[in-house]
């Protein structure tokens, strides 16, 4: 049996990444402010916590990501089924999602990892995974996810980061920007009805940086940029710490989720429930075409420009 192993990644300026192969997830992110190590991200010492009350805190997410409606997909003409773990409803892919898994360490540097999973009797189909964490120069983490099948099937990664730019217990100092003009719109079960709706004049609209109520969010933005292009999504400020952080990503959505009330999630991804919307962006992988995501966190300080898209 594989051991759980953590490893820390960092750069020359001292931001330094905590990294789990339980889940292949980050359990720690420090932030170098002044003479002190601001903490970024969720953390807990003791592994027991994330095999149990936070099993998605920081994990790569997949094979399905968001929520899959009855727990099943057609593909081919073959109903593909999974065990429901919200009511009749597929939650992050499950028990046996990559959440609760141990991945190889396939290659470690200084300033990044890849981990490495690959099918087990546990898994639905016969496929390889990678997952890339790199600490760059300009204190960014770069988040690559990278997948080949010997089948087609449907694919939506992300990371679940849990983030906090003030150290503190509340998001009532932050504020916020999302690249979108629309979000998809949920029913009575948190699942897509397979509308976009317009966020302008709701309570949706973050195209300028803003405070929230952090008890409404978890919802998939729709994102205003190139298919595929690694551009600027969504934009964070703790205006206490003067910490800004802002995520890049190559995918279309992205999950922003505050109920938790003590952190915030940019969960860049495909819109959730995509194998049954025949009108969103495809979420389907050919068999041994291969799948390749990208996602950036960068980090800065107070000093430079706040105009989140400027």
């Amino acid at each position: 049996m594989r051991k759980i192993k953590t490893t820390e990644i960092s750069n020359n300026k001292g931001l330094s990444l905590k990294l789990s192969n339980y889940g292949a997830r980050i359990c720690s992110i420090e932030y170098p402010l002044g003479d002190q190590m601001i903490q970024l991200h969720e953390y807990y010492p003791r592994l027991e916590v994330y095999q149990n009350d936070r099993i998605y805190s920081g994990a790569t997410i997949g094979p399905l990501a968001g929520r899959l409606r009855n727990a099943r997909y057609l593909l081919d003409d073959q109903i593909i089924r999974f065990e429901p773990n919200e009511g009749s409803t597929l939650l992050h892919s499950g028990r046996n999602g990559f959440h609760q898994r141990i991945w190889n360490i396939k290659e470690q540097k200084e300033d990044y990892i890849v981990y490495e999973l690959k099918q087990d009797v546990k898994a639905a189909f016969d496929y390889k995974v990678y997952v890339t964490y790199m600490v760059t120069m300009d204190d960014g983490i770069l988040i690559q996810w990278e997948m080949k099948a010997a089948q087609d099937l449907h694919i939506n990664m992300t990371n679940h980061g849990y983030f906090n730019l003030e150290g503190n217990s509340d998001l009532q100092s932050h504020q916020f920007s999302i690249a979108a003009d629309r979000i998809v719109e949920l029913d009575s079960e948190h699942l897509p009805t397979g509308r976009l709706l317009e966020v302008s004049g709701t309570v949706f609209d973050f195209n300028e940086l803003r405070n929230i109520d952090p008890e409404i969010y978890d919802h998939n933005f729709v994102l205003k940029k190139k298919a595929g292009a690694m551009e600027l999504a969504a934009v964070a400020v703790g205006t206490k710490s003067g910490i800004r952080m802002e995520c890049y990503t190559t995918q279309p959505g992205l999950q922003f989720y505050t109920k938790n009330g003590r952190f915030f999630c940019f969960e860049t991804q495909h819109f959730p429930d995509s194998p049954n919307q025949d009108l969103f962006p495809s979420t389907l992988v050919k068999a041994n075409e291969g799948y390749k995501e990208q996602c950036l966190y960068r980090f800065s300080h107070r000093g430079k420009k706040f105009n989140p898209f400027g």
